[in-house]
């Protein structure tokens, strides 16, 4: 029997060795003929479907090994017309994970923050279903801290907790505990994230495992968060999320979620309402004027939660590739309210572009003559 096993394990090694072998042979021939007749390529690349692939779509593979991650990427930005005809970040999710398949750990050095890091989750995903979460604390350290910005960090750690929740199963306290491996409470929080907003992408049809079901959701519109550690970290996380599910449970309706939102527990309620906002600029594809108008929706205390919400949506979607999109928004605010939005936008602008002050001027600049100092001095430069 022992010679029967080692017999067999032998002829899937040589299987395995001729399948990579010719792969290599395919693509070299298929570089070598692209480099004659570039037209060929170009062509092919722009025949690519990228708002509706998935992830089995052996063209995307084929031509993403030929012409690298960022030239899909900047294909899916501009078919989408920058997420405002449809939301490119569940499909930058899925070229992430085609692009570790492809690359393994280098596919990390080709990526950017755009489409509200896509790539980097899906990446993440692919990673962690390859490599387990054995070693996860060290693995994670050594990608992560190699992020160009500490928004790229966070994003990668967030990409951990998509990542942990498909590894673990979709067991929610199992996929928690992981995160709490991680080496800081910074690192841990993000994870917590991560687990959360996959519990509810799964839960929509559209999770790392995209047939899974998740037991994390229910009719009750605060659940899982009444329903886990009570741990503060992990309830603000939750709540941070948890409109998606609230918008799922109440088909879309705004105005149902504020009033679900104003019965949650007490010092979630802020947190909550900045989930509204997250959510209202997301289903908005980010358009200023229909973002405000959902948070106008909130209590007047709750407004500056949500305009919070909204706001980094807009910032975190496009990344470092940010220009104007933010002060759009902030200039679809009522008088009151711009200089809050234009402090909270500059405030944030060191996280993403804090080795370039030159660029975080650049992008101050952008901003409404009146409230160009208010951003300037949130970042820390005036």
């Amino acid at each position: 029997m022992e010679g029967e096993i080692k017999q067999t394990n032998s002829k899937v090694g040589q299987k395995s060795w001729l399948i990579r072998v010719t792969d290599q042979l395919k693509m070299f021939w298929q570089n070598l003929y692209y480099k004659i007749f570039s037209q060929a390529l170009a062509d092919r690349l722009s025949d690519l479907n990228l708002q509706s692939f998935e992830l089995e779509d052996p063209e995307i593979k084929t031509v993403l090994a030929l012409v690298g991650t960022e030239k899909i990427r900047d294909k899916l930005i501009a078919d989408s017309a920058g997420g405002s005809k449809f939301d490119c970040h569940q499909q930058a999710h899925k070229l992430g994970r085609i692009s570790y398949e492809v690359f393994q750990v280098k596919a990390f050095q080709n990526m950017d923050t755009s489409c509200h890091s896509g790539l980097i989750h899906g990446a993440m995903e692919a990673f962690l279903q390859e490599r387990g979460t054995a070693s996860l604390a060290s693995d994670i350290k050594q990608l992560c801290d190699s992020a160009a910005s500490a928004f790229g960090r966070f994003e990668c750690l967030h990409g951990v907790g998509h990542g942990v929740l498909a590894y673990d199963d979709y067991d929610m306290p199992k996929a928690l505990q992981t995160c709490h491996t991680l080496f800081d409470s910074y690192s841990q929080s993000s994870c917590f994230g991560g687990v959360f907003m996959e519990n509810i992408i799964v839960a929509e049809g559209n999770g790392v495992v995209p047939a899974h079901q998740t037991k994390w959701v229910s009719p009750d519109p605060y659940f899982p968060c009444n329903g886990i550690d009570q741990e503060s970290r992990i309830q603000t996380q939750c709540y941070m999320m948890q409109t998606s599910r609230m918008l799922d449970l109440y088909e879309h309706n705004f105005e149902k979620v504020a009033e679900v939102c104003q019965e949650a527990p007490l010092n979630m309620r802020p947190t909550c309402f900045q989930s509204m906002g997250r959510d209202a600029s997301g289903q908005t594809l980010r358009d200023p004027a229909k973002t405000h108008q959902i948070c106008q929706l909130a209590p007047p205390e709750y407004q500056h939660d949500c305009i919070r919400g909204a706001l980094y949506v807009f910032i975190e979607f496009w990344g470092d590739q940010l220009t104007n999109q933010p002060q759009q928004f902030c200039q679809a605010l009522d008088e009151q309210d711009k200089g809050y939005c234009y402090s909270l936008f500059g405030g944030r602008l060191p996280e993403i572009f804090g080795k370039s002050p030159e660029k975080i001027r650049q992008i101050c600049q952008y901003a409404e003559p009146d409230y160009l100092d208010s951003c300037l001095k949130a970042s820390g430069l005036n």
